[in-house]
């Protein structure tokens, strides 16, 4: 980032190169504040239909009401304090979820695990890293600034790592599941380690592979160019196999390549969105790295970047990928005369031919929303998040809103905005959509904004698709008689056809429930 361009993401991130030495009091739990906030989003800019076709005709189909409406919930921190920054990064999967409170001054931070039970997120584990170079009470570590999950392992990243010798050279931590309980199995550093490298500002995992984001790393001459470091799991214990630089780094990259990671299978994206300083005063629009994973070895395989991308848009800021589809975001980038407004990149391919399909706005975009500041993809459907705070340091303050996040979905191969979810309780700064996750019908929102008296205390949504019934009108349950008169005069025919063949010797023989049969042998409840 470039503090002069973005200063309040800089503030956010508070004093990165501070090295705390006050001691603070430890994180304990946190809370679960449920509210039965019940709502449907808002309408596409300039209206038009809300969601997909076969999502309208899947809600029509069961009697729900469109657009389908979020269940909210909002989870804090029972001890919360400012600069936290709970809900930097979020993760659910199924029943999971993981909240991280990086927490930069003054203290360690904190990973807070929660289990769904009955509709309910509940906290069931703090995570809290003990790393092998204890480092002095008050040490601000940023534990939490990255995650990545893949079945029983979470991988932690850790930035601000204190090395005894070498200084904050960052660290990633392994947790494993075992018995229902998440325990630390290792911690993972550098082989090349320096200080301030900024190792763990982003980490991918997928199965035995870890690649972790090095975004300020050195390369001989070419300062603070950046690198992601690959790690493989044998036999329980994770080794570095692999360092990578991009090919075509310069010095001066500053906090580039590696600022973001995400991986899927055999195939990586390495995101490079632009420098917080620039040797010769240019910004460049960022860019996002291709990796294949060929025999055990990574490779760069295409650079990609935005074909209308310009100086400062901070292309690859946020990556998400599934499959042959990459969404890739840009959130500084100017959209008309909105400066800062943000945007995100479709791209579809695989192998070595990737290729810009689409370009995604907010359909209320204005300036200084930085749309792209988060992206998260779960087969056809995408979350994007804007956290909507005013960066602009030669005008008047911008008329700042809570945030939002944007779903979309995508039908026939084209991406559209179905909804615009923002928190039920918003006010004005609370950077809802900092970080976002989406699993299957639920999401999990990051919010950094302010909670009582507490400045980036911060906050996270837990967000659950459902469906509002409603009463059957005539014509449906006419259409519904029909359906069942037609099914059940096939049923006869069949019968009638069975019988003159003389495969069936009564109609009492015919049984609807046949191939529906559980194992008792008894049909089904309707």
């Amino acid at each position: 980032m470039n503090p002069a361009k973005n200063p309040t993401r800089a503030t956010a991130c508070v004093a990165l190169a501070v090295a705390a030495v006050c001691p603070m009091p430890a994180h304990a739990s946190a809370t679960a504040v449920v509210r039965q906030n019940t709502f449907a989003g808002v309408p596409v800019a300039g209206g038009g239909a809300l969601g997909s076709a076969l999502d309208q005709a899947l809600a029509r189909d069961l009697g729900f009401a469109w657009p389908l409406a979020w269940l909210e919930q909002k989870v804090v921190l029972a001890d919360g304090q400012a600069d936290d920054l709970f809900g930097f990064r979020v993760l659910v999967s199924g029943d999971q979820a993981f909240i991280s409170a990086p927490a930069p001054i003054y203290r360690p931070g904190a990973v807070y695990v929660f289990a769904r039970s009955n509709g309910v997120w509940n906290q069931t584990q703090t995570l809290t890293p003990t790393p092998d170079s204890p480092p002095p009470p008050g040490w601000s570590d940023f534990f939490g600034w990255s995650l990545s999950l893949s079945g029983n392992t979470l991988l932690v990243g850790s930035p601000f790592t204190l090395d005894q010798m070498l200084g904050p050279i960052g660290s990633a931590y392994v947790f494993t599941l075992s018995g229902g309980v998440w325990s630390q199995t290792q911690e993972l550093t550098a082989s090349d380690a320096f200080a301030t490298d900024w190792f763990g500002v982003a980490v991918a995992l997928a199965g035995d592979t870890a690649i972790i984001g090095a975004n300020a790393h050195n390369r001989g001459a070419n300062g603070t160019e950046g690198a992601a470091y690959v790690f493989t799991n044998t036999g329980g214990v994770w080794s570095q196999t692999q360092e990578i630089e991009p090919s075509d780094g310069v010095p001066g990259d500053g906090h580039g390549f590696g600022g973001s990671v995400v991986m899927d299978g055999t195939v990586a994206l390495v995101g490079a969105p632009g420098p917080d300083y620039s040797s010769d005063g240019t910004y460049p629009q960022g860019a996002a790295y291709v990796l294949a994973n060929s025999a055990g070895t990574w490779s760069e395989i295409q650079k990609l970047t935005a074909s209308d991308g310009a100086d400062g848009d901070q292309f690859g800021f946020s990556l998400a990928l599934s499959g042959t589809t990459a969404l890739i975001g840009a959130s500084a980038a100017d959209i008309g005369g909105q400066v800062h407004q943000g945007a995100a990149y479709a791209f579809d391919g695989s192998g070595a031919s990737w290729t810009e399909v689409q370009k995604l706005t907010a359909g209320d975009g204005v300036a200084y929303a930085q749309f792209g500041q988060s992206i998260a993809m779960n087969g056809a459907r995408a979350l994007v998040g804007e956290w909507n705070f005013d960066d602009d340091p030669t005008g008047p303050p911008a008329a700042q809103t809570p945030g939002s996040v944007y779903l979309f979905e995508r039908s026939n191969g084209s991406w559209s905005q179905s909804q615009e979810l923002v928190p039920g309780d918003g006010v004005a700064g609370d950077s809802f959509g900092w970080d976002v996750a989406l699993d299957a019908s639920t999401l999990l929102v990051g919010a950094q904004g302010n909670v009582g008296g507490n400045a980036f205390q911060g906050a996270a949504y837990a967000q659950v698709s459902v469906g509002q019934q409603r009463e059957k009108t005539p014509l449906q349950m006419e259409e519904e008689q029909k359906k069942e008169s037609a099914e059940k005069m096939d049923l006869e025919d069949q019968a009638t056809m069975k019988r003159t063949q003389g495969q069936e010797a009564a109609p009492a023989a015919i049984d609807p429930w046949a191939n529906m049969r559980g194992v008792s042998g008894t049909p089904p409840k309707r």
